[in-house]
């Protein structure tokens, strides 16, 4: 009995063993992957369904600034469709920024940013990831969550009918503003505007109507954030 017993914990001992050595391995990987490009922390992008169109807000990887890195140019784009933010390392590597961490991208040709926020969605579900800030100040941004979807095809049912190829589309984009850490997400209509600003409805009521101001107008909301900013 003894000696079964020890060779029970000799075995057991080794699958320890084996397992601490497999995860500090796997640990090692990561944090050479991780030190070989500084502080940018990432993961590896995720697979994508075959379709027509594109997932992508540009096609193209444009010079792009990366700011935990200041110093490097990359080149990247966004993928609107999974909310990742793609990134060519080189050598064929393409990596997606980690949004678990505070980052922020910046678009060198046409001045684009991205940063990662926490918020509640259109329908009230909490997400994370990167929105495009499309006017940014201390007290106030109004920012823009770019939206692609991907529509299921379907097979033909009968003779007469075609086969319709699965696609991504470009929808329409959902905005936000944020208030001092505050992000509330603003319909595009004016009345619901109201409602989602209950503590100014009042005063916000007036200010879009002397101004015909349109929820559906982008420079119409950075009028309205920065009323709100002023409350």
């Amino acid at each position: 009995m003894m000696k079964i017993f020890q060779i029970i914990s000799k075995v057991a001992l080794f699958i320890v063993l084996l397992t601490f050595t497999s995860h500090i391995t796997a640990q090692n990987n990561i944090n050479m992957d991780v030190s070989s490009e500084g502080n940018l922390m990432w993961k590896n992008t995720n697979t994508l369904p075959d379709a027509e169109g594109s997932p992508f807000i540009n096609e193209t990887y444009l010079p792009i600034k990366v700011s935990v890195i200041p110093d490097k140019v990359y080149t990247g784009r966004f993928n609107a469709y999974n909310g990742e933010m793609e990134v060519d390392l080189g050598n064929g590597k393409i990596i997606a920024l980690d949004i678990s961490s505070e980052i922020e991208v910046t678009f060198i040709g046409s001045g684009d940013t991205y940063r990662v926020y926490d918020y509640m969605d259109a329908n009230n579900n909490r997400q994370r990831r990167f929105l495009m800030v499309v006017h940014g100040e201390e007290k106030f941004q109004l920012l823009k969550e770019e939206k692609i979807k991907y529509i299921e095809g379907r097979q033909a049912q009968t003779s007469y009918d075609k086969d319709v190829a699965p696609k991504f589309k470009r929808s329409d984009d959902n905005y936000y503003i944020n208030l001092n850490g505050t992000i509330t997400y603003v319909p595009n209509k004016n009345k619901k505007v109201l409602s989602a600003f209950p503590k100014d409805a009042k005063a916000l009521k007036g200010f879009m109507k002397k101004n015909k101001l349109n929820a559906k107008n982008e420079e119409d909301l950075v009028k309205i954030a920065e009323f709100l900013a002023g409350q």
